[in-house]
């Protein structure tokens, strides 16, 4: 199970910020390699 780690200044992002940009790294993930987005992990 692929595994992104993101990092931002605290408080610089609200949750639905967070949550867009999690989901675009899963899609984007699983565009590039045919893999069900949710095998992705972003934290």
């Amino acid at each position: 199970m692929p595994t992104y780690v993101c990092s931002v200044p605290p408080k610089s992002l609200d949750s639905s910020q967070k949550d867009q940009i999690a989901a675009a790294i899963a899609w984007r993930h699983s565009e590039a390699t045919g893999a069900p987005s949710f095998f992705v992990q972003v934290c």
